[in-house]
């Protein structure tokens, strides 16, 4: 019998009836979907995996169809009495909700083709489907409706002339008019609500107004006491009666046994979609499950009994409902017909099967009419389940009968003789005795003979015919009586009813509340108890880092001497070794079918010295390995050993576990912290739901008050009293792959640890290979030193001091860096396939807006979306970090040099360093290098959102951007130099006493320095350099010159030059050079935009100035360059 929506309510009675009076109620469910194609399990999970998986697809997809099927015994007929019931499911508007139980969900193709292979109709599933709501939107449904405190309109100037108006025309009409209702003027919603404000204020509620929309008008009338009845009616709060859940609830209420045929996702779905969201916790919904439905039968479960099994040949729901209609199944029963009524599929409730002898035409017959079964209808496929689940118990227990009875009768069988035996034993001792006495028969005469010779010949014959007639009737005399029953035992057909049996049968009832598990570790799910253990697999073994794109080839020929049975490969890097317990067979002989121990792989990596015979030399192993794809990098690969691989699985996955809870808990105490509360998920009661006046909900049906509400009752008392975790309500699955905890990159270090010491690797390493260039004085890259090396000679700090700071200073702050990761014991949980989806709907909305969505394909907009994810989000946030981190270091850094305290005792020390070389990168104070570098670089990637992989390449890539500005080279093919134009020429300046108030920026871009004005280019810097030497070749021939110097003061001035950059490489110090660093900040106020003057003084130094240089010239013979300085 099918049920629409419209004929539900009217149905409810007689579903309760058939619900409450039946001994067993199968279920099948149909959906849009099975599971997403990362759900789709390859390869044997575990039972809590299976679970996380399957919970994803519950939440994705929709039940189509709901059937089931109430079995009831009947004495008239000798049998069951089936009862299916077939229910489209749509989640619709549901009474005068339009939202109530609305769903959004997927639709997988192949399923959707599938339903309609099998003639399912949608478009009857979507206008006749019944709604549906879970305990919580049904809470919510009830919750929306409770009569609220009205808000009353404040009376004011704009509203106080039609209030008065209003209630002095009702007065009058009261007093004098004999007209039963009165019109009074209402434009709009505003007014309406204003003229029920007034009746009730006013008025007490002893009228009552109804709009007339059209006419801009309300008609007020008299409360009678009908229409009073009426609003008291309609305050009464009622779960809506148009619930598929009310056939659940009632299964539940009836406390009758629930069967299903390889119905775990059937009880995921129906649990997901009708009662409550999924539990995160796998026992959780085992606890709640079993609160609903205390018996749960899997038929395919069942189907491996060792009594079933050998009689299937296949547990599929179709081929076990062709084999229960034939022999033996049809020949033991019970006997299975359909009800009164229920003819939907009376072609398929005939139990006659094909009996052995039977004619081809009958045969014939019986294949038509199972041609026209409505197989993958889910009221069909719950009939045929109930079916097969009693025809497995029935055959079950009258087999189990039989053996115990041939047992019995043998047992019975084997006494006898024993006692016979016994009797002749006996006898044949007496009678010898006797002869031995009188001396007649000797003692080595047969005793059988002696036994003749007393007794006779017609003795003998009759005990011979005693023997015939106990072997043909049996070791003891019967009844007429017991005869008839011991014949019908042997029938074995089942003629009384069986359900005590089946319920109570200790054989059977090992087998309820046991889900069968497909491709998992453990065949079945134990609802009431804990799951076993999975068996031990000692000859199976993970290999691990296996170079991609690997053939089987290549793992036989690497492990041929371990015998390898078999390799499954896993994912692209990793599969399974399966060791043969055979031993191979030898050429010429008979292979052996004797087991042996096989001797396991080496564990973890394999190395060199395993995987160098294969593929290095002439040998030939070596020569097949080659041929058979064996690589360098095969020496990476792992071997773990079953036990150990299943420890270090269940460890991740409960990690995994932990944290999706985590997250879930956050995400709910987000929302309900947001502006839009969503209700705590509970069960539906009166102080839970806030009811006036403790009303609690009455029933869908009047008449059946107890019963329609007893499911939503008892949970309720069950949460009470603690036996249930239904009120526990979590926070729904995820909608697509679970997230992941992301692995380190090596696996013998953290990446935190690593992004810690990574740097400090870069810095000496970086820095040695400096300090070797220097000290080798290569003439290729002594063209490109920007000072020469005599005149390191100036910095006021030696090497050994320079290396002792900064090994200090790495101390310190690695230190702080590991208290910071222990303080941290948190994991990176990423989930890629979100995120690169994420894009991928951004993208196609942003095409669609453009108009061109319909002529790019889906896999140009995957690529694109794989591109922005794993590359420009990176750069993005790789970007965002430097910008930031050079933002932190220019103010802080301009912040040491402005203040005289800070730069006194703290910056000054980094500046003891006039010729920088890449040791002297970090020597600061340390308090200084914590602040800005640690600080500053910590911040940085904080904000940008960068991972602990961002980190890494960000603080490894600064740090060598930091030791690349001080190395004292300015090389043209160094590529940092050449994409920075914070480079080491640039930072130099920086180091020189005129440059000291310019390029504070570091370590990337010069951005502040430009916006700020404290940029200084190379060509400004030599432009100085210039005027000071004019300066002072003025001074050495006595003439007074008024050249302004700009951005330097005579005392704290040195002149260096760059070869590169401007004709003099020269280095000239004045007397003044040693007076200390803190005089420099006078020159804060002097102006950087001075033109140089145009006086004869000006004209009088130049040449001078000129004069000197060709003096030098002739004196020494240098043309140009440092010999210029030399002479000077």
């Amino acid at each position: 019998m099918e049920i629409h929506k419209e004929d539900f309510v009217a149905s409810l009675p007689m579903l309760q009836k058939a619900i409450a009076e039946c001994d067993f109620v199968a279920m099948d469910t149909e959906l849009t979907g099975l599971a997403a194609p990362a759900n789709i399990p390859k390869h044997a999970d575990s039972i809590e995996t299976r679970y996380f998986k399957a919970s994803i697809s519950a939440a994705n997809f929709l039940v189509t169809q709901l059937g089931i099927c109430t079995f009831t015994w009947s004495d008239e007929i000798g049998g069951y009495e089936a009862r299916p019931f077939n229910f489209p499911c749509f989640p619709s508007s549901s009474d005068t909700s339009r939202t109530a139980g609305e769903r959004f969900f997927k639709c997988q193709s192949s399923s959707l083709e599938f339903l309609l292979n099998n003639g399912f109709d949608f478009n009857s599933w979507i206008r006749h489907g019944i709604p549906y709501l879970t305990h919580p939107e049904e809470e919510a449904f009830v919750a929306a409706r409770v009569e609220k405190p009205s808000n009353l309109i404040p009376v004011d100037d704009r509203n106080r002339e039609f209030i008065e108006t209003t209630i002095t025309n009702i007065k009058e009409w009261i007093e004098s008019s004999t007209e039963p209702t009165l019109t009074v003027s209402a434009p709009n919603s505003f007014y309406r609500r204003l003229v029920h404000q007034v009746l009730q204020t006013d008025f007490n509620n002893e009228f009552y107004a109804v709009p007339n929309g059209f006419a801009r008008t309300m008609t007020v009338q008299r409360l009678t006491d009908e229409v009073r009845q009426q609003q008291e009616d309609a305050k009464v709060v009622k779960p809506p009666s148009l619930n598929l859940r009310r056939v659940l609830d009632m299964i539940s209420s009836a406390g009758k046994p629930l069967i299903g045929h390889n119905c775990f996702l059937d009880l995921m779905q129906i649990y997901q979609q009708f009662m409550w969201d999924l539990p995160l916790d796998l026992e959780d919904w085992k606890e709640s499950l079993t609160n609903e439905w205390k018996v749960i039968i899997d038929t395919k479960h069942l189907a491996s009994h060792p009594l079933i099994n050998p009689l299937l040949f296949t547990t599929g729901l179709e081929g076990v409902s062709e084999r229960v209609q034939n022999v033996p199944f049809t020949t033991v029963g019970p006997k299975i017909a359909m009800a009164e009524g229920f003819g939907r599929y009376l072609a398929e409730s005939a139990d006659n099967g094909v009996p052995e002898g039977e004619d081809a035409t009958a045969q014939e017959a019986t294949r038509n009419r199972r041609n026209d079964a409505k197989f993958h209808e889910a009221g069909y496929d719950a009939f045929i389940t109930g079916r097969a689940f009693l025809r497995f118990a029935g055959f079950i227990l009258k087999e189990r009968e039989r053996i115990s009875a041939e047992e019995e009768e043998e047992r019975a069988i084997k006494k006898r003789k024993l006692g016979e035996e016994a009797d002749d034993n006996a006898f044949a001792h007496a009678l010898s005795a006797i002869q031995s006495e009188s001396g007649v028969i000797s003692h080595d005469q047969d005793a059988t003979e002696a036994s003749r010779t007393v007794k006779g010949p017609e003795q003998e014959q009759e005990k011979g015919n005693e023997e015939n007639d106990e072997e043909e009737d049996g070791e003891v005399q019967e009844t007429p009586m017991e005869k008839l029953a011991a014949l019908e035992k042997r029938k074995r057909v089942i003629t009384y009813n069986p359900t005590d049996d089946i319920l109570e049968s200790e054989e059977l009832k090992c087998y309820y509340n046991q889900l069968h598990m497909m491709k998992s570790e453990i065949p079945f799910m134990n609802l009431i108890g804990p799951e076993p253990e999975p068996e031990e697999k000692p000859y199976h073994y993970m290999l691990r880092n296996i170079p991609e794109g690997f053939q089987q080839s290549m793992l036989f020929q690497l492990f041929d001497s371990f015998n390898p049975y078999r390799f499954i490969k896993v994912d692209a890097t990793s599969a399974w070794i399966q060791l043969s317990t055979y031993p191979r067979p030898v050429e010429g002989e008979e292979p052996s079918r004797e087991p042996y121990e096989p001797t396991p792989p080496p564990l973890g990596r394999l190395g060199e010295e395993f995987v160098n015979p294969y593929y290095v030399g002439d040998s030939d192993t070596a020569v097949r390995g080659r041929k058979a794809g064996v690589v360098p990098e095969a020496a990476n690969i792992e071997v773990l050993s079953w036990r150990s691989y299943y420890e270090e699985r269940k460890t991740l996955e409960r990690q995994n576990r932990e944290l999706v809870r985590q997250q879930r808990q956050q995400e709910l105490q987000q929302h309900q912290n947001g502006r839009y509360q969503k209700r705590p998920i509970r069960g539906l009661d009166s102080r839970q739901t806030g009811l006036p006046g403790g009303r609690s909900l009455e029933s869908v049906l009047p008449e059946q008050d107890t019963q329609a509400t007893a499911g939503i009752k008892r949970k309720h008392d069950e949460v009470e009293n603690g036996t249930t975790i239904a009120r526990q309500k979590k926070a729904n699955i995820l909608t697509s792959m679970a997230p992941t905890v992301q692995a380190p990159l090596f696996s013998f270090i953290s990446d935190q640890t690593l992004a810690l010491l990574l740097p400090i690797v870069v810095y000496w390493t970086y820095s040695l290979l400096f300090h070797w260039i220097s000290l080798q004085e290569f003439p290729w890259f002594e063209k490109y030193r920007i000072h020469s090396k005599e005149e390191e000679t100036r910095n006021r700090v030696a090497l050994p001091d320079v290396i002792k700071a900064v090994i200090v200073q790495q101390l310190l702050q690695t230190a702080l860096g590991f208290l910071a990761v222990l303080a941290d014991d948190s994991q990176v949980v990423f989930d890629d396939e979100l995120n690169i989806s994420q894009y991928h709907t951004r993208i196609s909305y942003l095409l669609s807006l453009l108009g061109f969505r319909a002529f790019i394909p889906d896999s140009t907009i995957a690529t694109l979306a794989h591109i922005c994810y794993y590359y420009l989000e990176t750069l993005f946030r790789f970007s965002v970090a430097m910008a930031l981190l050079d933002t932190w270091q220019y103010f802080l850094h301009r912040l040491f040099h402005n203040v005289p305290f800070l730069y006194k005792h703290f910056h000054s020390r980094h500046h003891r360093l006039y010729v920088t070389y890449a040791f002297g990168a970090l020597y600061n104070h340390p308090f200084e290098g914590f602040l800005m570098d640690s600080v500053g670089a910590s911040l940085a990637f904080l904000i940008s959102g960068m991972g602990n992989r961002g980190a890494l390449a960000f603080f490894s890539f600064s740090t060598l951007k930091t030791l690349d500005d001080h190395c004292g080279y300015n090389l043209p093919f160094n590529p940092l130099q050449q994409l920075f134009s914070n480079n080491a020429d640039y930072h130099d300046i920086h180091h020189q006493h005129f440059g000291i108030k310019s390029n504070f920026s570091q370590p990337f871009g010069t951005f502040w320095d430009h916006i700020l004005g404290t940029h200084m280019s190379r060509e400004e810097a030599n432009e100085i350099i210039r005027k000071k030497e004019e300066r002072k070749a003025a001074r050495a021939f006595g003439v007074k010159s008024s050249v302004p110097l700009d951005r330097c003061r005579d005392e704290d001035v040195h002149v260096h030059g760059s070869g590169n950059n401007s004709g003099c490489d020269s280095h000239v110090e004045t007397e003044d050079d040693d007076e200390g660093d803190a005089g420099e900040h006078s020159l804060e106020d002097q102006s950087w935009s001075r033109k140089l003057s145009n006086d004869a003084s000006w004209n009088v130094a130049t040449s001078l100035r000129q004069r000197l240089l060709t003096r030098a010239q002739l004196d020494n013979g240098l043309v140009s360059g440092k010999g210029q300085g030399k002479a000077l």
